[in-house]
């Protein structure tokens, strides 16, 4: 196999393995956790992943004491029950996942989440069945999911440079949006009363995205 074959193949593994750690994220945010998703985060790939952009121990904690160490459905009803205690109408403090929620906390204007409809139509990604802000963290996670399906499959037809378009455009997408305000949405739902299983999956969703972002960093300005 040519070195370029290698390369190409490497890519599209990485990039592959990078859309379902955003995918599984993004689905917990937006309350779309199911079975099939559990049992997908307790496989190889997602753990690998993480395990390499968090740090072993962090990963470990997060899928043996978290994921792993639950029966499946029983951790899926937690994790709908604690959604809706934490993010739902009729919770008595709701956590807002929106980051135009970040911008008014932090006296930020609207211009930066005005762009998200136009850069979601512009990769060919449709939110609109999620029922929910464009600016929603799930949605956002779910973009870059898409946008790394979108290098895979160009590293899958040979097409280097479309690749790493593609790659530049997620590391854009996280810098401008998710890196900043990530960890305000931590921060949130860590002071949350009614946060416990969240409070371990946002600590894991804003070291995933700034280890991620730093080698995503790296690689398209090298």
């Amino acid at each position: 196999m040519s070195q370029s074959g290698s390369a190409g193949e490497a890519g599209a593994r990485i990039a592959r393995q990078r859309a379902q750690v955003y995918r599984f994220l993004g689905s917990l945010y937006l309350n779309e956790s199911d079975t099939t998703l559990v049992a997908a985060a307790r496989r190889a790939p997602i753990r690998n992943r993480l395990g390499q952009l968090m740090g072993n121990a962090a990963s470990e904690h997060l899928m043996k004491s978290h994921l792993i160490g639950s029966h499946v459905n029983t951790l899926v009803d937690r994790l709908h029950e604690e959604h809706s205690a934490l993010f739902g109408v009729h919770s008595h403090h709701p956590v807002l996942l929106l980051e135009t929620a970040y911008c008014r906390a932090s006296h930020l204007g609207p211009q930066r989440t005005e762009e998200l409809p136009h850069l979601y139509r512009e990769a060919g990604f449709e939110c609109d069945h999620y029922q929910v802000h464009a600016d929603h963290i799930g949605v956002e996670l779910l973009f870059v999911s898409h946008l790394c399906n979108l290098e895979r499959r160009a590293w899958r037809q040979g097409l280097t440079h479309v690749a790493r378009r593609w790659a530049s455009a997620q590391e854009r997408f996280v810098r401008s949006h998710l890196c900043s305000w990530v960890e305000w949405v931590r921060e949130s739902i860590d002071r949350s009363d009614d946060a416990c299983w969240f409070r371990v999956i946002a600590a894991a969703t804003s070291t995933f995205i700034t280890a991620d972002h730093q080698r995503q960093q790296t690689l398209t300005h090298a």
